[in-house]
């Protein structure tokens, strides 16, 4: 027999109008009750109009009575909320937001709800995770009713109900991880816990909507110990991190000490390249020089370019032996008497050039000028 399902109505009172016009009645009969004491409260009417007046009283009090105890009846539903009526103790309907009638004395609200969603605090609870350290957890539901009349009548307090399995559940979940796991997983505690409430919530009319761990606290030793932990674990990855930049600053200064080598000589290895190209270019241009000059000295004395060569050289050489000639130490010259350069003349020429006397040698004659 399912105690929620809506009865279809008092049958020996002839429906809801007949129910209500018996309630009328019966609202009647205090009323004239109380008309009866309002009579016999006054005194003996003297005549016939004093005795009229004195029921006309009575009957408007008996009257405005039934009115008051019938607009008892109606009672007004606000938005988000809902209530059940029980006519003679059993349930008869659901009322939603509006103006409703209750029948007096045959009908009552046996519940009054809102279907708006709620917030449930769960107090910290003690739990014991896999690796046997003991924590507080503490948590917050949000759900809302889509039953009222599970909520009535298939549990006898929702928020109590929903307290504790939350609290069953959480103390489950949580010994499932390890401590590490329950900082690490809260999102995955979260939808677990809301997987299994919201299928055990079910029967009771309530749709949970979210669970959220809030604080997951260790006790005192073990966050003494955690702390511990965590200074060591900085502590390591802070020299870790020291070693690692000196490593790099050794590598970084290695690396730019080759580098420097590397571009000083590529830099030497330009320079000895450009003075070579330079002197190559230079001796180009002298050697172009001594073409033009050579050339020029053919074409102005008229001579074959072998005679202008010949006097060129011989001029370069007297040149050469006229520097030579110059200092004050004695010299010896070597000189080709098939040359020009081997005539007296031309020795005297540099002898009056220089300071000293010059032995000028002719084959293996010695001439002192």
């Amino acid at each position: 027999m399912n105690p929620i399902t809506p009865s279809s109505g008092n049958k020996g009172f002839g429906g809801f109008g007949s129910l209500t016009l018996l309630s009328a009645a019966l609202c009647a009969v205090p009323a004239m009750i109380l008309g009866m004491i309002y009579l016999s409260m006054q005194p003996f009417p003297q005549t016939l109009a004093a005795a009229h007046t004195a029921a006309m009283h009575a009957k408007l009090l008996v009257v405005s009575t039934a009115v008051l105890w019938l607009v008892k009846g109606f009672v007004v539903i606000g938005q988000g909320s809902e209530s059940l009526v029980e006519r003679l103790g059993k349930y008869n309907r659901l009322l939603g937001a509006g103006l409703h009638f209750v029948v007096p004395i045959f009908e009552s609200l046996s519940y009054h709800g809102t279907i708006r969603e709620q917030v449930l605090d769960i107090p910290p609870q003690r739990c014991i995770t896999a690796d046997n350290a003991p924590i507080s957890a503490d948590a917050v539901v949000y759900f809302r009713i889509f039953d009222s009349r599970l909520v009535r009548y298939a549990v006898d307090d929702i928020q109590a109900a929903v307290q504790n399995l939350v609290l069953t559940q959480l103390r489950t979940e949580i010994g499932r991880l390890t401590l590490d796991d329950t900082f690490s997983a809260r999102a995955a505690l979260n939808q677990k816990l809301l997987a299994e409430l919201d299928a055990a919530t079910g029967a009771w009319g309530v749709k949970v909507m979210r669970v959220e761990v809030r604080d997951i606290l260790p006790e005192a030793s073990i966050k003494a110990a955690l702390e511990k932990q965590m200074t060591a674990e900085r502590s390591k990855r802070a020299e870790i991190l020291e070693s690692e930049g000196g490593r790099m600053s050794e590598v970084n200064r290695a690396t730019g000490h080759a580098d420097a080598q590397v571009l000083e000589a590529e830099a030497d290895a330009k320079k000895v390249m450009l003075e070579a190209k330079a002197a190559m270019d230079a001796e180009v241009l002298k050697a172009q020089g001594i073409t033009d000059a050579i050339l020029a000295l053919s074409n102005g004395l008229g001579v074959s370019r072998e005679e202008a060569k010949t006097v060129y050289l011989t001029k370069l050489a007297l040149e050469t032996q006229k520097a030579i000639g110059s200092s004050a130490s004695s010299k010896v010259f070597f000189c080709d008497p098939e040359t020009p350069l081997g005539s007296i003349s031309q020795a005297a020429a540099s002898f009056a050039a220089g300071g000293s006397q010059p032995e000028l040698m002719t084959g293996d004659t010695t001439t002192r000028a």
